[in-house]
């Protein structure tokens, strides 16, 4: 709040606009501690978030793939239409849209494992948690029976 104040006090006109993921009663609080504590106009403070609706949605990589228990039903990119369906490119970018399926359980990869290298013609898969940011949680996958000994469902 101090470095704020002092910003705001030495260029009035700087705007200042947090963009937290989505809006949580944390998030709020936070910002309210911060506004409470300056002591100069906060009207050009503003803050530009999803809803924890939208979040909560759309918010991780599901929205991306069909859940391998439910292929007929099209994911939410696909009904949005955000992939272009004859040529699998995002918004026309170029940018390829990931081959793979949502699980929820190990013998769902199995499942999901079993109908990707059908298609795909090679066994070699990429496991990647939904809710992931990092990279840390991407895995590389050489065959079904190193998956079933050796994947750890977190």
């Amino acid at each position: 709040a101090m470095i704020i104040q002092q910003k705001l006090s030495s260029d009035p006109s700087l705007q200042i606009r947090f963009k937290p993921f989505a809006m949580v009663q944390e998030t709020q609080d936070c910002i309210n501690t911060i506004k409470s504590n300056i002591s100069t106009s906060t009207d050009n403070i503003t803050i530009a978030c999803a809803s924890k609706e939208w979040a909560q949605k759309f918010g991780n990589k599901s929205c991306l793939h069909r859940f391998i228990d439910d292929t007929d039903k099209e994911s939410l990119f696909e009904s949005h239409g955000v992939f272009d369906q004859t040529d699998e490119e995002c918004y026309g970018l170029g940018l390829r849209r990931c081959r793979g399926y949502v699980c929820k359980n190990k013998e769902e990869i199995l499942t999901a494992y079993d109908q990707l290298t059908t298609e795909l013609g090679h066994k070699h898969v990429v496991i990647k948690d939904c809710f992931g940011a990092s990279g840390d949680d991407i895995t590389f996958w050489n065959s079904r029976a190193d998956i079933q000994d050796k994947f750890q469902w977190k």
